[in-house]
């Protein structure tokens, strides 16, 4: 059964729910989500002596799991399932301990969930629609929002963080893995598997259901239609979305009469409080009262004449009602008053006199409608919004009702109830009983009590404590004479005999306070000792930034050193805090160790510090030069300082360095050694001391890179290079940063600066494809490029690529500074050896402060596990980095490409292009080889080195995938994938590659695409049939431009010597596109090419009737040229 409720209570392992019709529900920890039951399983038991965990635990800690208190605020509404129903006598439940008032004892018997998984169990993905209202569960917290457990397999909710804002969250910044939260669709993708939801209270309070699939999919808390079928004394029928049952108990009716306010027919709208289960026709319970429909708490006028208050303030428990008025009587069940108006209460029948009454009768009696009584509240029905009331005669003569109207340091008698060894039981009045401790029996001690208190005995209750006054604010404290005579030094009865009232008592500190009853425990101050302070005196509360505590390392962690300082309190001691001088200091403190520290910050919330025993922070006046200075951010970094710090973590990519608390450096591989070192990862391990310089400081992204290379002055000279530094005709190594259909964008080595190098560019032949020029260029490659332009008031520079700029020397020389390499004077890297045998800490350079460059650190982390990444090599080859893209396309193809000995072809008139354009660049490499020996060997060392390692043929469909992986979007590695199937006969596979790299392949990568089609057509001329031939050509006719397919399929037919379908296709294309001089052009020497001259000459009458008279120029010329 699903039911709707409200949050009466929260204990620390259980809600206290109310629910319709007077019941009161429990719901334990474990049956709110399921993401909170796994913390809780999952979270550690914690020792009493253990120091708070560290920053770098991964499992679950206390401050993790969110508390009750804080995500169910009293009020709430709630949707739930009955999970159990205890039967009378079992009342017990373990998660609510002992039973403090009638409200908890009441909840004990009926058990509920609020799991989404059994909630919304009968809710399916089609239901989920805009408007429709569930609970759901955070399950993580993601970049951009939370991802909810919306507890329907497969589905999944997603709330933005700027929605979340719009929350009833309070002041949470972020809402706590496994919080329950209300939500309202906004809507699904189209995939049907995320869910946008949003919690904007008035989204999920007004979103009302017009239509449902199914009855299971109507949830309680739902806003739905109804249809008013019948008006009854009890209440209403009514017919629910047009097709099921439901009713409205008079507790849930407006106040008013029921059949002037309510008319058969009417259109109403209400809210599902339950599922009358089972039933056929399914009928629901339904609320049209208004703080149900607000789904807010009930408000009402109070007693005293206060307005807009909650039904607990204005008629707290133990509220005398003078009058109240009888309306209705429910014979075995009790009465309905009403107390004011819009307010009624409930006396249950066993409540209406101290004798036993057997029922109730409307007409006649003392209690029949219309009669006036006094009443006094005894509870609340949250969720009704009416009150518990009693006219027992006992319950309105008791003192006390409940323990909350005790006040503190009253005189009151008792009756003794019972005497045990551990104390005395006092009841007070009613339900409420004392207990008395043995140390308060009497002045002095007892050493027969039972004689003194007996059951049944009035005893009057007193307190060993004074009631004193702190003025100005007049708040009443309680103070120990106990310790007041310790403080004072002498006897407890010389104090009471020298103790006067009104006297003046000073140097008092609070022990503990009461703000609800105003009243504070009050002790003297201790005497203040000229020592560190004592651990068992410190709090947060005391603790200030700058103040100098003690304590015991525990342990080491990756923040530091973990100090505990108290049972609670603990701080982190980060090795670049320990000294100001990293050789002569202990940067790890040894476990067990005592030290001394300064407090740096403070984390309240973590109750924990950060501290740092340097001596320019313990003793600012008497420190000496700090050698090693703090680093607190990015700021106090500059390109070419040099630094030192603790290796952190020895990854595959290089290594990180400890610089400061909150900053790390990376080195990379390349930048360890001057030479190159094979196994480098032993020469490092973490804790270790290095020293390097700074190469570059993101301020925005808070990255630091540094190098532990000596300097190289070529380099730092190309680090600083400005836009005055540059000049035209200058020629500049480069890299591509973007590519456009205009040019390129090639970013200066060493520098930020970049620039535009236009289509026009890259070839010295005019007639040459620079579309095809430009996509043969890929983001990072290096290139040489020259200054044509600078711009200096806009700061543009255009580049040229033409080979034509440059000659064979500029590629000598730039070889040649490549493998310059520089002295090791100021070495820089490894301070302390791993072995600690040796100090290498002497050996820094004199010029330290020199600035390193920056352009090595450009490189990809790929490139730098590398183990062959040498700083003398060079990982491509020079004349395919200055060379034309149609260069460019060739060496790639001599490297990559898959050769399809069948015969078979992907293109008709390109791949004879292609094979000329091989032909010409096998030449022009026989004609280099009259280049110096040297260069020459080098040469083929890099080829050596990137050819296996980069451009390996792929040999497998799973080589294939993982180069697709990087390159998703090329068509030529897709089309490649399809010739290695046909090579193994797999004609069907080849078609389902053509298929997905159709879906894959960007959108915007057209000629992409029509590469793919094309090669799907080669296929379907070659393996296919004529029928799968013809739906792929005008599948492909519609995706790409109609005119270039007709004519691609025309040519593929005509090079496969299907001379007559070829024929066909041209006189299609030609009825199709008669305006276009091209197509009639390609026919005609379609015809001259197979020696048809009388047949090509009749089409140029016929072009001439189609073309428009600009066009027959063309024609014309074309028809003399094949003359």
């Amino acid at each position: 059964m699903k039911i709707l409720g409200q949050v009466v209570s929260v204990q620390p392992l259980a809600l206290i729910i109310s629910l319709p019709n007077q019941l009161f529900a429990h719901v334990p920890i474990t049956e709110i989500s399921t993401q909170l039951t796994g913390l809780l399983e999952s979270m550690e038991d914690d020792d009493d002596d253990a120091p708070p965990s560290d920053e770098e635990d991964d499992g679950p800690s206390k401050s993790r799991i969110p508390d009750l208190f804080h995500i169910f605020p009293p009020g709430q509404y709630v949707r739930a399932v009955v999970s159990a129903v205890h039967p009378p006598g079992a009342t017990d439940a373990s998660v609510l301990g002992r039973a403090r008032d009638e409200v908890q004892k009441a909840s004990r018997r009926i058990e509920l969930s609020l799991i989404p998984e059994k909630v919304n169990a009968s809710v399916s993905k089609s239901d989920l629609r805009a408007g429709f209202t569930l609970s759901a569960a955070v399950k993580s917290i993601e970049d951009h929002g939370y991802i909810l457990d919306l507890g329907i397999p497969d589905v999944s909710g997603f709330l933005s963080f700027k929605e979340a804002k719009k929350g009833p969250f309070g002041d949470d910044n972020k809402l706590p893995v496994g919080r329950l939260i209300d939500v309202c669709v906004v809507k699904i993708t189209g995939n049907g598997r995320t869910c946008t939801v949003s919690v904007d209270f008035a989204s999920v309070r007004d979103a009302s259901l017009s239509e449902v699939a199914s009855v299971t999919s109507i949830l309680p808390g739902t806003l739905v239609q109804s249809l008013v079928t019948a008006v009854v004394p009890d209440g209403l029928n009514l017919q629910v979305l047009g097709y099921f049952g439901g009713t409205i108990d008079q507790f849930h009716l407006r106040a008013g009469d029921v059949e002037e306010n309510y008319k058969v027919g009417q259109k109403i709208k209400a809210r599902i409080l339950y599922d009358v289960s089972p039933s056929t026709p399914p009928r629901f319970a339904l609320s049209v009262v208004e703080h149900v429909l607000k789904l807010s708490p009930k408000h009402a006028a109070g007693s005293d004449g206060s307005k807009d208050s909650s039904l607990q303030d204005a008629y707290p428990v133990g509220a005398i009602l003078e009058a109240v008025k009888v309306v209705r009587v429910e014979a075995e069940r009790g009465l309905v008053v009403e107390i004011s108006s819009g307010l009624e209460g409930f006396v249950h029948i066993s409540q209406v006199s101290d004798e036993h009454v057997p029922s109730l009768s409307p007409s006649s009696g003392h209690w029949k409608v219309g009669t006036v009584h006094k009443a006094r509240v005894t509870g609340h029905f949250h969720l009704d919004g009416c009150l518990q009331l009693s006219f027992r005669p006992s319950v309105l003569e008791q003192k006390f009702l409940q323990v909350g109207e005790v006040q503190v340091g009253e005189l009151i008698k008792g009756t003794v109830k019972r005497l045990t060894d551990s104390a005395l039981f006092v009841s007070m009045s009613g339900s409420v009983d004392g207990v008395v401790w043995p140390n308060h029996y009497a002045d002095i001690a007892l050493k027969h009590p039972q004689r003194r208190f007996r059951p049944g005995v009035v005893a009057e209750l007193q307190k060993d404590k004074a009631v004193i006054t702190l003025q100005p604010t007049q708040v009443r404290a309680l103070l120990s004479l106990n310790n007041l005579a310790n403080r004072r030094g002498v006897s407890l009865t010389q104090l009471r005999t020298s103790l006067k009232t009104d006297e003046k008592l000073q140097d008092l500190v609070v022990v503990s306070r009461n703000p609800e009853k105003g009243f504070v425990l009050v002790a003297t101050k201790p005497k203040e000792k000229e020592s560190l302070l004592q651990r068992g005196s410190l709090n947060l509360d005391t603790i200030q930034v700058g103040q100098v505590v003690g304590g015991r390392v525990l342990r080491h962690g990756r923040q530091g050193a973990l100090v505990k300082l108290t049972s609670s309190i603990s701080g982190t001691l980060h090795p670049t805090d320990t000294c100001d001088d990293f050789d002569s200091g202990r940067a790890f403190p040894p476990v067990d160790s005592i030290l001394k520290a300064v407090v740096l910050s403070i984390d309240r919330d973590k109750r924990q510090l950060t501290l740092s025993t340097r001596p320019s922070r313990l003793y600012p006046d008497q420190a000496k030069d700090v050698k090693d200075h703090e680093v607190d951010g990015v700021s106090d970094l500059k390109v070419g300082q040099t630094v030192r710090g603790f290796i952190k973590n020895v990854a595959e990519q290089g290594i990180f360095v400890m610089l400061g608390r909150h900053i790390d450096a990376r080195v990379q591989i390349k930048e360890l050694f001057d030479e190159y070192v094979k196994d480098w990862k032993s020469h490092f391990a973490a804790n270790q001391l290095v020293k390097g310089r700074v190469l570059s400081v993101d301020f925005d992204k808070k990255q630091v890179e540094m190098t532990f290379r000596s300097g190289d002055l070529k380099r730092d000279a190309r680090s600083q290079s400005t836009l005055a530094d540059l000049s035209e005709g200058q020629k500049v190594d480069g890299r591509v940063k973007k590519i456009e259909d205009y040019g390129l964008f090639i970013e200066i080595a060493g520098s930020k600066l970049s620039g535009l190098c236009h289509k026009s560019e890259l070839s010295d032949n005019k007639d040459a494809d620079v579309t095809l020029a430009l996509r043969s260029f890929r983001e990072n490659d290096q290139v040489k490029a020259v200054i044509l332009s600078i711009d200096r008031e806009k700061r543009r520079i255009s580049f040229g690529l033409k080979p034509s700029y440059f000659a064979d020397d500029d590629f000598e020389s730039s070889d040649d500074d490549n493998e310059s390499t520089t002295g090791n004077d100021g070495r820089l890297g490894v301070v302390d050896d791993i072995t600690d045998i040796e100090d290498s800490g002497d050996g820094s350079s004199d010029d330290d402060d020199a600035p390193v460059g920056t352009d090595d650190m450009k490189g990809d982390d790929s490139d730098d596990d590398s183990e062959a990444a040498d700083d003398g090599a060079v990982a491509m080859d020079i004349d395919v980095v200055t060379a034309t893209s149609a260069e460019q396309t060739t060496n790639i193809t001599q490297t990559n490409s898959l050769s399809l000995q069948d015969g078979f072809q992907w293109s008709a008139k390109q791949d004879a292009e292609d094979t000329a354009m091989v032909s010409s660049e096998e030449n022009t490499d026989d004609d280099e080889q009259g280049r110096k020996k040297k260069r020459r060997k080098r040469k083929e060392i890099e080829q050596d080195l990137t050819a296996d390692m980069h451009t390996k043929m792929p040999e497998s469909n799973t080589d294939f995938e993982r180069v697709l992986l990087g390159s998703p979007n090329s068509s030529y590695l897709w089309i490649q994938y399809m010739s290695f199937q046909l090579q193994i006969s797999e004609v069907e596979k080849a078609r389902e590659i053509a298929r997905r790299a159709l879906r894959t392949i960007n959108f915007r990568e057209e000629q992409e695409k029509l590469n793919v089609w094309v090669a799907l057509l080669n296929l379907e001329n070659s393996f296919g049939t004529d029928e799968s031939l013809e739906a792929t050509f005008k599948d492909a006719a519609r995706h790409n431009d109609s005119k270039t397919i007709h004519l691609r399929l025309a040519n593929i037919l005509d090079q496969s010597e299907k001379h007559e379908k070829a024929e066909e296709q041209y006189k299609r294309t030609c009825k199709k596109f008669s305006q276009s001089s091209k197509v009639w052009t390609l026919f005609g020497e379609h015809y001259l090419k197979r020696g048809m001259l009388e047949e090509a000459r009749k089409l140029l009458p016929r072009s001439l009737q189609s073309l428009e008279k600009r066009k027959r120029m063309g024609i014309r010329e074309s028809d003399i040229d094949n003359r």
